[in-house]
């Protein structure tokens, strides 16, 4: 059961002080809630989107955060951190030595059906996101073409080779000696990172919107600990993430300047057009 001491030898396994761990940590910790505006992505294929979104993105993510926190916290002080990061389920584990062995098997199988239901949420939010993008112009068009029945097959097709293709190089280095975590976690860094960048400059952006006076200071208070967050997430990163991340934005920014490019052309011949 929970053994305040195996708690606090596993409050810091790193070889690092206390703040440098909690810094380098943030990553992760942001991983688990990238896209928690997800539900603004889907507002056209919801029922009643301006009182369903706000709802399942604020209360869901509360609700996520505080099951999610109270569960590792209650399985730290059970088991050392090298038993749970060698095994393969720490959920069924804790649950069989709380409840006995009959509730592994119940607690895997509610796993795998979480996961299959979030399937066809997240493929929802996939198909939509890449329709948004194409219909602003950011996208290639085939990413907005749709079905009869509003579905983006051609978008859902292209992610599914894309996602494939990035199994296949994970399976590749794990068969090879590398180790696939390893791989894991650079591109999870990679991905946080890239999302600080739109998260800084929404924050930004509120605090233009909002402006400065004391009837918007709680939104200005959030405004300025969500630029500081960003920073400390940039802090936490290593040298490796750091360099992919600059070599990705410099690749999006090439994109979107050559389409913002275009499209400023296009606006102008339309207003010479009308003016004629």
């Amino acid at each position: 059961m929970f053994d305040i001491a195996t708690y606090h030898a596993n409050w810091n396994t790193s070889t690092t002080t206390d703040s440098h761990a909690i810094v380098k940590s943030i990553l992760l910790c942001l991983w688990a809630f990238v896209g928690v505006e997800s539900a603004a992505v889907s507002t056209g294929m919801v029922k009643n989107p301006k009182r369903t979104v706000p709802l399942a993105t604020m209360l869901g993510t509360a609700l996520a955060g505080i099951i999610y926190i109270a569960a590792t916290q209650v399985i730290a002080g059970m088991f050392p951190a090298s038993v749970m990061a060698s095994s393969g389920a720490p959920f069924a584990i804790s649950t069989s030595t709380i409840l006995g062995g009959w509730a592994a098997p119940l607690v895997s199988a509610f796993t795998a059906f979480a996961c299959l239901t979030s399937l066809g949420s997240w493929m929802m939010l996939v198909g939509q996101a890449g329709v948004r993008a194409a219909n602003d112009g950011n996208f290639p068009k085939i990413y907005g073409e749709i079905d009869k029945n509003g579905i983006p097959k051609k978008g859902l097709l292209l992610a599914a080779v894309k996602m494939t293709a990035l199994m296949i190089l994970i399976t590749i280095m794990n068969s090879s000696g590398g180790k696939a975590s390893d791989l894991f976690g650079e591109l999870t860094g990679i991905a946080v990172l890239l999302t600080m960048l739109p998260y800084f400059y929404s924050c930004v952006d509120l605090i233009r919107f909002e402006g400065f006076n004391i009837r918007n200071s709680v939104s200005l208070i959030c405004s300025v600990l969500g630029c500081a967050f960003c920073f400390i997430a940039l802090m936490g990163a290593s040298s490796f993430e750091l360099s992919g991340t600059f070599i990705v934005s410099l690749i999006i920014l090439m994109f979107y300047g050559r389409k913002m490019h275009q499209r400023q052309n296009n606006d102008s011949e339309n207003n010479t057009v009308e003016a004629l």
